[in-house]
């Protein structure tokens, strides 16, 4: 057999798995400076002196349900916003933080199955954030 054929098998084995991780993992896009997180199943947490970007955690959901989120995000510059983006990929707001600091809990309704993804999405901002959900 040619070992071009193994070559082209290889990197389509390797895409696909690449694929599926990068589907089922916590990703973040943007700059960051002085970075220091934390990510479980349930939580996510982190302080930066500069983020300007976005942060997408993965939720998957097998029957629907509510979830409650319990977070608090302190805000010394710019803003900070947690969206919530459904399988469809129609993204709806949690909270926008535009100064100072929030503490609160909110319920979630999640109407179908599938894989939700959790976003932070920081716009030239300083300061951290604590987020919760069960």
């Amino acid at each position: 057999m040619d070992n071009s054929i193994f070559f082209w098998l290889f990197l389509v084995l390797l895409s696909t798995l690449l694929f599926i991780t990068f589907l089922n993992s916590t990703y973040k896009s943007g700059s960051f400076n002085m970075w220091i997180s934390r990510y479980s199943k349930t939580s996510y947490r982190a302080t930066y002196s500069w983020f300007n970007g976005f942060v997408s955690i993965p939720i998957k959901i097998d029957t629907p349900q509510e979830k409650t989120f319990t977070y608090e995000i302190n805000v010394e510059k710019e803003s900070l916003k947690l969206t919530l983006t459904h399988p469809n990929k129609s993204e709806h707001p949690i909270e926008i933080c535009e100064g100072g600091t929030i503490e609160t809990t909110k319920t979630v309704e999640f109407p179908t199955t599938g894989k939700y993804r959790l976003r932070i999405i920081g716009k030239k901002t300083k300061g951290s954030f604590d987020v919760k959900w069960s």
